[in-house]
Formats: C-alpha cells, sequence, structure tokens
C-alpha cells in the first residue's frame, strides 16, 4: 500500500476573475512543484478552497491533478464532506480516477460524538478498495471534531486501509 513520506504539497485551487476553477493554471502549478521536487500532490483540502467546491468541481480537480502528475509523483486527495455520502462519492471517485489514496477530514461544523465520527470514518474507508490507503485527518480547531487516539485505534482496528493521521493542531505533544 502507497504511504505519503517526503514533502506532500497542499495545493491551492486556482481561480478565474469568475471564479470558476483555472484548470489550465492548477496544471502548471503541478507541474512547477514536480519540477521542485516534491514528493506528492494534496489537492482538495483547506488550502485548495474544498468548503467553497461543488462536487463536480472537487472531481474535477482531482482528475486534473492525477493527469498532470502522470504518475510521478503521489497524489493523495482530501475527500472529506458533511455529508457521509458526499465523502463516500469522493472517496470512490478518487480510487477510480487513479489517485494513490485519501485522506478524510472530520465532518465539520457540527459537533458529533466518538461513536458517530467512528462510523463515519469507517464507512467512508469501507467505500473503496480494501487496499486502498486511507488517512484519517483531525483540525479540530477548524472543523470542531477532534480524532482522539482511542478513535484512531477504533477505526484502524476496523479499516485496515487506514494507514496513518494527518494532524493539523498546534500541540506537538498531542
Amino acid at each position: 500500500m502507497k504511504r505519503l513520506s517526503g514533502v506532500v504539497t497542499p495545493i491551492v485551487c486556482p481561480m478565474n476573475s469568475s471564479q470558476e476553477v483555472d484548470y489550465k493554471s492548477l496544471k502548471n502549478l503541478c507541474e512547477f512543484l514536480i519540477e521542485k521536487g516534491v514528493n506528492g500532490l494534496y489537492p482538495n483540502g483547506s488550502t485548495g478552497e474544498m468548503c467553497y467546491l461543488s462536487l463536480e468541481e472537487r472531481k474535477k480537480v482531482l482528475e486534473c491533478v492525477v493527469n498532470a502528475a502522470a504518475g510521478r509523483v503521489l497524489v493523495f486527495s482530501m475527500v472529506g464532506a458533511c455529508a457521509t455520502r458526499d465523502a463516500i462519492e469522493l472517496a470512490k471517485h478518487a480510487e477510480k480516477c487513479g489517485a494513490d489514496g485519501i485522506a478524510v477530514v472530520t465532518p465539520y461544523y457540527f459537533k458529533l460524538d466518538g461513536k458517530e465520527l467512528e462510523e463515519y470514518f469507517v464507512r467512508v474507508a469501507s467505500s473503496v478498495s480494501g487496499d486502498f490507503p486511507v488517512y484519517m485527518y483531525g483540525i479540530p480547531q477548524l472543523a470542531v471534531n477532534d480524532i482522539t487516539p482511542e478513535l484512531a485505534q477504533r477505526v484502524a482496528d476496523r479499516c485496515k486501509n487506514v494507514i496513518g493521521i494527518k494532524y493539523s493542531y498546534p500541540n506537538m505533544p498531542r
């Protein structure tokens, strides 16, 4: 199973003056980053304006990045969403279009309990092949929900394709 390592860049989503995705600039950005030696590209995260894009736009952004990377670097897409069905749709699309794996941020805005978060992650991870890598993603200061060590363990015990955590919280000991 592929794993993230080295320099993996969360990429911005270039927009034109009409607030539409500028795919030519996105492709150029990918080429620039690859030429500079990054090991992976991470589209559709908060840096990539994921909350402001439709599901179709997020799919097209990923397709553009996968095509631009052309197997030269890893592409892991952030597929998390408020609605589990949307995260599942994006996860399945990521696998189908050739991404190397996905990250799944906790649902944001509404506070969920540990069991609800567990089921969210398990449902998304189970929607793709058992050998398609999944990273859980926690950013509690923005998403409201947190990934505790106990939650991570329960999800990893149930889904062998959950292989790591991206944790963006300014508390290094945590």
